[in-house]
């Protein structure tokens, strides 16, 4: 590609941006992240963070969970993914969200073969984390996650 037709490419579309996270779900509950300085409802989400040019989106989900939360996955845990779509005023997609969904043996990280507990919360991104239940991710999620979040509790 020539960097002409690129740049003058980007100036008419910028490249959307692209976000991996992780979602654990033990038995009817799911594990959110709030991120710092949010309010309190409304603002809970999976953790999650940009891909890296260099990455993959399960290298992306997996570094960002560690990072925010301090939880490890194995790479053969993450089999599937959803996708939530940031849409503008326009309904144009700007930003895409992969969420990788993990089900849980155990609440207790280390006691699921695969997860390990490798640090703690990244405050400057998490202040806190927290199970929630079906109702609960009602009042709690970012909007845009709720029903995908809610679909995931009951299968």
């Amino acid at each position: 590609m020539n960097l002409f037709f690129f740049l003058v490419s980007y100036k008419e579309k910028p490249l959307m941006k692209t976000s991996a996270g992780i979602l654990f779900i033990h038995e009817n509950e799911v594990l959110l992240a709030h991120s710092t300085g949010a309010p309190w409802f409304g603002s809970w989400m999976p953790p999650k963070g940009g891909v890296n040019v260099d990455e993959t989106l399960k290298q992306a989900a997996i570094r960002e969970t560690e990072e925010e939360i301090g939880v490890r996955a194995s790479f053969g845990l993450l089999n599937r993914s959803f996708v939530i779509d940031y849409t503008d005023k326009k309904g144009l997609i700007y930003k895409q969200v992969h969420i990788f969904p993990i089900k849980l043996i155990y609440k207790d990280f280390e006691m699921n073969p695969g997860i390990s507990r490798v640090g703690g919360l990244q405050v400057e991104e998490v202040d806190r984390i927290d199970w929630f239940d079906y109702q609960e991710v009602e009042k709690r999620a970012l909007y845009r996650y709720i029903k995908t979040i809610q679909n995931e509790i009951l299968t």
